[in-house]
C-alpha cells in the first residue's frame, strides 16, 4: 500500500542574490530541510491524506502552515515529483510547485510563492492556470505551452510585472485543412492590455511533406557518391551535389541548395531545456553561414529522426549574403558524445534541390562513433 505519509525535505547551500534551480526529491523521495532564503526560515514538508504541513526547523520544529492536497490524486505519481522547491517569481526565494493534474500532454500545478511579509507560501493563481509552466532564471521569463489536438497549440512567454504575469509573446497555431498548412499566428500586448497580431506564418505539416515528396525514386539514391570527412562522418552524394570540408564544417551544395554539416566537439549538455536551446540557437547565429545574414526563425523547435538518430529541427527564412532564401533548417543533435550540427538552405526557383535536400536529410548522413 502506498504511504501516504512521507517527509520532504531539501537542502541548499545558498548563494545570496542568485536564483535558484529546482530542488527536488531523491529517487527515495527523503530530502533534508529546505532553506528557503535570505531572512526566511528552514523548512521541513509532511504529506498526508489531505494536507500538507509546512514546518519551521528551529530548536523544535512548530507548524508553521498547511495547504490543502489530496495525496490520492494522480496515483501514478512518484513521490519525488508530487512536491518541487523552485523560485517561480525570481525573488531569490524559494516556491512550492505541487503537482495538481497531468494528462498525456500538459500539466498543471498548484503554485505557492513564498512572501516575505507574511512568512507563508501563498497560492497565486494566474500561475496555477497554465499548462506545464517552465521557468528561465537568466532571463526572468515563464513559458507555457498548451497542446489542444495534434496540430493545435498555444505557447506564451510572460515576465511578472507589479507582482502579475505579463504575456509577451503568444503564439497559437491551428490547421487549416483547405490548404494542408499548419498556421501559427504571433500576438503580442499593447499598452492597454489588448492583443495584436503581429506575425502570420504558414508551416507545412510533417505528413503534407511527406506525401509531397512519395513518388521518389528510393533511397539512398542510385549512383551516390560516398564522401568521407576527416571530422568525423560520412556522407552520400547525389549526383550533382558536391562536398568540400571548411573551416565551418563540411559544405554540400547542389545547384541553389546547400547543406553544411559540423561536428562541433563535446555534446551540449540537456538539450530538452528550452533555455540551453535557445542559447545554442543564438550562438550558430555568429557561425557561417548565419554571420552575414538577417535570419528569422519559425516558431517552433520539434524533434526528428535522421538515420536513426534523433535531432531538433529549426525552421528559419530571412536572407544570406544578401540573398533571399526559399527556407532553411537548422537540426542539432548529441551523438557518440559529440555534437553535431547541420544547416540547410533552399534558395527560391529550385524543386529538384528541395528533393536532394529532402533525401540528404533523411538517408545519407552517416555518423561514425
Amino acid at each position: 500500500m502506498r504511504r501516504l505519509v512521507m517527509i520532504l525535505m531539501l537542502t541548499l547551500v545558498w548563494p545570496f542574490g542568485v536564483n535558484l534551480p529546482p530542488v527536488q526529491a531523491s529517487e527515495e523521495g527523503a530530502f533534508p530541510p529546505v532553506a528557503i532564503g535570505k531572512g526566511a526560515p528552514t523548512v521541513s514538508i509532511v504529506i498526508s491524506a489531505d494536507r500538507i504541513a509546512v514546518y519551521q526547523e528551529g530548536k523544535t520544529q512548530s507548524l508553521l502552515q498547511e495547504i490543502p492536497y489530496n495525496a490520492a490524486i494522480l496515483p501514478e505519481l512518484a513521490d519525488s515529483e508530487r512536491v518541487v522547491a523552485e523560485d517561480m517569481n525570481f525573488d531569490g526565494y524559494l516556491d512550492l510547485k505541487i503537482a495538481s493534474s497531468q494528462g498525456s500532454a500538459n500539466a498543471y500545478y498548484s503554485c505557492w510563492l513564498w512572501d516575505p511579509k507574511s512568512g507563508n507560501f501563498v497560492l497565486q493563481e494566474e500561475l496555477s492556470r497554465l499548462a506545464s509552466p517552465a521557468f528561465n532564471p537568466d532571463v526572468k521569463t515563464v513559458y507555457s505551452f498548451t497542446h489542444i489536438s495534434a496540430a493545435d497549440s498555444e505557447e506564451a512567454t510572460y515576465v511578472w510585472k507589479d507582482g502579475r504575469l505579463w504575456p509577451v509573446q503568444i503564439i497559437e497555431r491551428s490547421y487549416d485543412p483547405d490548404e494542408d498548412r499548419l498556421i501559427a499566428r504571433e500576438y503580442r500586448l499593447d499598452e492597454q492590455g489588448k492583443r495584436q497580431l503581429v506575425r502570420e506564418q504558414k508551416l507545412l505539416t510533417e505528413e503534407a511533406m511527406r506525401n509531397e515528396y512519395e513518388d521518389l525514386s528510393e533511397f539512398p539514391f542510385p549512383d551516390a557518391t560516398p564522401y568521407k570527412s576527416p571530422q568525423g562522418f560520412s556522407l552520400l552524394l547525389p549526383v550533382g551535389a558536391a562536398a568540400k570540408d571548411t573551416a565551418d564544417g563540411v559544405k554540400v551544395t547542389a545547384r541553389k541548395w546547400f547543406v553544411l554539416v559540423n561536428q562541433l566537439g563535446r555534446e551540449v549538455q540537456d538539450l530538452d531545456n528550452s533555455a540551453v536551446r535557445e542559447a545554442l540557437e543564438a550562438k550558430v547565429l555568429l557561425q557561417e553561414p548565419f554571420s552575414n545574414s538577417q535570419i528569422e526563425w519559425a516558431y517552433q523547435t520539434d524533434t526528428i529522426r535522421m538515420n536513426g538518430y534523433e535531432f531538433y529541427r529549426r525552421p528559419f527564412t530571412g536572407t544570406i549574403d544578401g540573398q533571399a532564401i526559399r527556407g532553411g533548417e537548422l537540426y542539432y543533435a548529441n551523438i557518440y558524445g559529440r555534437h553535431f550540427q547541420v544547416i540547410c538552405v533552399k534558395m527560391p526557383g529550385i524543386s529538384d534541390g528541395i528533393i536532394l535536400l529532402y533525401k540528404m536529410l533523411y538517408h545519407t548522413l552517416v555518423i561514425e562513433p
